[in-house]
Formats: C-alpha cells, structure tokens, sequence
C-alpha cells in the first residue's frame, strides 16, 4: 500500500502512549495502549499498537527509546531491528531517534532560519537544573545545516568571556538560538544569563516562542516528511551519529568514530575469527564486549 494512501503518524512515547498525528486534518489524538506494558518487550508493544490503532492507516511510526533504558548495547540494538522489521512487514515508514538528536531542527525550524551554504549558527541549551550549558555548532551544506560539533560545559558558575569562550572559540556565528527545554526553564535566570552573555556583543540571538518538549512532537513529524520526500524543509538538519565510539580488537581500535558523522553512516572490517580474541564497542563509559569475533 503506498504511504500517500494513509494519513497518520504514529509517535510511540514511554511504555503505554501512542500519539498519533492526522496529516490530513493537522490535528494530534492520544490512545492509551491496551494492557500493562511494564518492559520493552517488542512483542508485548506491538500487539499493543496493533489493539489501539488501524496499521493500515499509518505512513510512519516514530521509536522514541534511549539505549540507556535497556541492559546492553545488544538489546537496544535489537530492539531497534524488531521494530524496524515490524514496520516493514507493515509497509510503514520506520523511523528511532531520541530527543536530543532533533534539539537543533526544532531551534532552526521554528525560528524559520534558512540554510546558506557555509553559514556558522549555534543552538545552545542552558539548563538551571543541571547548571549546564550544551551548544550545538552547525554550518550549512548541500541546502541543510549539518552538527559539527558540540560543546558540553558543566558546573557553570559565571557568565564571563571565558565561558563564551569554551563555546564559540574561533566561531563567528551568523545566529545563535536560545531554546528553553522545558517549561522549569521559562523563568529560569540561568537561561537569562546565558542569552544576555551573548546579547552584549551583539551577536543576533533568538527565542522560540515555545519549549523544546512542546515543539518535539510537530519536529518529529516534519524530520519523517522530510525523510519520506512528502514536504521539503528548508530548515532541516541533518541526524548525526551523537556518540563517539570505537570498535577495538584486543587493545587495537579496528573503527573509530569522532566527528560526529552524517547518518546513515557505514564503516566495517573483516577480522579472523579467533576464540581467544575479545572484540568491543565502546562508547562514552559504557563497554559492551563479545566473545570472539568474525
């Protein structure tokens, strides 16, 4: 069935919510997944799914899960596969992310700020009650902007050329954004501090008019239009791969991964197979290790 034949759009959020958005009449409806759902069984999720919504008029169906609410990177990883296959068997359009990799096309759509090649902006994201600063660098290429690099400061105290100094270091930014997270951040003076470091020097800064949790719904429905070549947004942002990470063999890296790639993104290597070697992924300060290697 071709996807110009159904007119929803399926966001799975937590363990038991589906909100579905009609591309049709523009409006969003919730439906509460029939039956506890207390794990991330995919099995258990997707009879849920099927009980509380016709597939056949989804186009899409958006995965919200972070590697982080399972035990391994391998369970995530397959659970990642099974709704992928579940969704192909289906024929709707797949798609898994999380919250922080569309940070920067919420800032940029909803602020209308129109890709130039080469253009330098910032997205930056104060948080008061983490007393940190997150600030996403990104340059326009190929008609989008692309994340080449990030910047995590912690434990901010002072708002001093120092600290704009670990943000922009050589940059010269055409725009930075501001975005408030969640509505704890409306009245925060954290953020206000942050924006007006920036505002002294007469840098030309902006504000959505909403939180970040509040645009996220709309966001994700525009990235899989975007994806599935239904609308074009002159906003966008590409998906990065967020972590840096390297596949090690014995104490030798075989792949290492550090820029932040554009995804989808493929490396691989052949290896002998050797019972006695240890192969790992590591990623941030988690090591998930199997036994052998092929």
């Amino acid at each position: 069935m071709s996807s110009k034949n159904r007119d929803s759009i399926g966001l799975f959020l937590g363990f038991n919510n589906l909100m579905v958005f009609n591309v049709e009449t523009l409006k969003w409806k919730n439906y509460e997944l029939f039956g506890e759902i207390k794990s991330l069984n995919p099995t258990i999720i997707f009879n849920a799914i099927k009980s509380a919504f016709n597939l056949q008029k989804l186009k899409a169906l958006i995965f919200t899960i972070m590697d982080s609410q399972f035990s391994s990177f391998k369970e995530a990883y397959n659970f990642r596969l099974k709704c992928k296959e579940f969704c192909e068997k289906n024929e709707i359009f797949h798609f898994s992310s999380v919250y922080t990799s569309i940070q920067s096309l919420i800032a940029t759509t909803f602020t209308k700020t129109l890709v130039n090649k080469n253009d330098e902006i910032f997205a930056i994201f104060p948080s008061e009650k983490k007393q940190a600063i997150r600030a996403e660098k990104l340059i326009g290429k190929n008609g989008q902007y692309q994340v080449v690099e990030i910047i995590d400061i912690f434990d901010v105290s002072s708002f001093d050329e120092e600290c704009k100094e670990k943000i922009l270091k050589n940059s010269n930014p055409k725009k930075i954004i501001f975005l408030q997270m969640s509505p704890d951040e409306l009245e925060s003076n954290f953020f206000s501090k942050c924006k007006e470091m920036f505002e002294k020097d007469k840098f030309s800064v902006e504000i959505p008019t909403k939180t970040g949790f509040e645009y996220a719904r709309d966001a994700y429905v525009i990235k899989v239009l975007h994806l599935m070549d239904e609308m074009i947004n002159p906003y966008n942002v590409t998906i990065h791969c967020q972590n840096k990470f390297a596949v090690i063999c014995d104490g030798i890296p075989l792949i290492t991964v550090k820029d932040r790639p554009v995804l989808p993104f493929e490396e691989s290597v052949i290896i002998d197979f050797d019972l006695n070697k240890i192969v790992s992924v590591s990623f941030f300060i988690n090591i998930f290790s199997l036994k052998g290697c092929e």
